[in-house]
């Protein structure tokens, strides 16, 4: 007798992976179903000592002393959505087979390379911050390059492994 095992959902498994890392601000996965998309949202907060006035990309000004910054990651369903269409507003557009769903060796490729972009991204953001450098913009920053090479450096075996597309 043989069993099947139940594939796991790719909003579960997302969600078990984000407790995973090491990060000081804030998470939180959106999934709308109607639209076959999740937002993974990335707050991150800082002090600013030096109040320094810093102006956000609509043009408004603060000398706040606690900063925040917001970002997101777009995965999308590859037959409904055209990714294109929204890469201007995310730092990243991930698309996924909404029938297979996606790759254990893409997620894991995935969450190594995003917890080195928020390592990264909070060094920068403290640079920023800093009135003795001369760093004049702060945004996230990602490589679909090293997105790809943590993909390539799963096991093989996580490439025949899908987690789910989550049922409603």
């Amino acid at each position: 007798m043989t069993s099947k095992k139940k594939k796991q959902s790719m909003l579960d498994y997302f969600e078990t992976k984000m407790n995973q890392l090491d990060f000081d601000g804030d998470l939180s996965l959106n999934w709308d179903p109607s639209a076959h998309v999740f937002e993974l949202m990335i707050t991150m907060t800082a002090n600013n000592h030096e109040h320094i006035t810093l102006e956000n990309q609509a043009g408004t000004t603060t000398a706040d002393e606690e900063i925040s910054y917001e970002d997101a990651i777009l995965f999308y369903d590859r037959k409904r959505v055209d990714g294109d269409e929204y890469a201007a507003n995310y730092l990243a557009t991930l698309p996924f087979d909404a029938k297979q769903g996606m790759s254990i060796a893409e997620a894991d490729g995935f969450f190594t390379y995003f917890q080195d972009v928020l390592d990264d991204g909070m060094s920068d953001l403290l640079d920023f911050l800093d009135p003795n450098t001369d760093q004049t913009t702060f945004e996230l920053q990602w490589s679909n390059e090293q997105f790809a090479a943590a993909v390539a450096a799963q096991a093989p075996y996580k490439q025949k492994e899908w987690l789910a597309y989550p049922k409603y």
